[in-house]
């Protein structure tokens, strides 16, 4: 009678149901969901390794003088920027001191500028990073990066 009233083999196939949907939810969870962001783990792990890309990449996406009537431009080069400033205690190290001195020379002003700053944050490379500093202000081709060349090295001698 109570079999009848609760209809057993009706509750017994939603447990049964409900089993098999945790275990596949489980299942796929661990496959799909889980196991890509142990891919985006890995591939931040990676990048954080090789900061001479990095630097570059950021640096890829600064402005020229040409570039600064685009917002979106100015948009992506206020975010890389700001990802470069916030660099230097990753890179303070003996390896990361390594790395900035490759990027000090360079084919590119705005690396060489980016490296000369995060030189100047961490007290490493004087001597590299002023010479530097001044071939990008003599040479640049474009006079924004030569004007920041040159006010790095008056804020680096304090000269007003």
């Amino acid at each position: 009678m109570l079999g009848k009233e609760w209809n057993l083999a009706e509750i017994g196939a939603k447990v049964v149901a409900a089993v098999i949907v945790i275990i596949c939810n489980y299942i796929f969870s661990k496959i799909f969901v889980f196991k890509k962001k142990k891919i985006e783990v890995a591939c931040e792990e990676s990048k954080m390794k090789d900061y001479y890309k990095i630097i570059v990449e950021l640096c890829s996406k600064l402005c020229y003088k040409d570039d600064y009537s685009c917002k979106k431009k100015v948009k992506e080069h206020n975010k890389a920027m700001t990802k470069l400033y916030k660099m230097d205690q990753e890179l303070n190290n003996p390896e990361g001191a390594e790395i900035l001195l490759k990027l000090l020379y360079h084919e590119n002003d705005h690396v060489i500028l980016s490296a000369a700053m995060l030189c100047l944050k961490l007290k490493i490379h004087p001597k590299e990073t002023l010479e530097r500093m001044i071939y990008v202000r003599d040479n640049s081709k474009d006079s924004i990066i030569s004007f920041e060349a040159e006010m790095m090295i008056k804020e680096r001698h304090n000269i007003k």
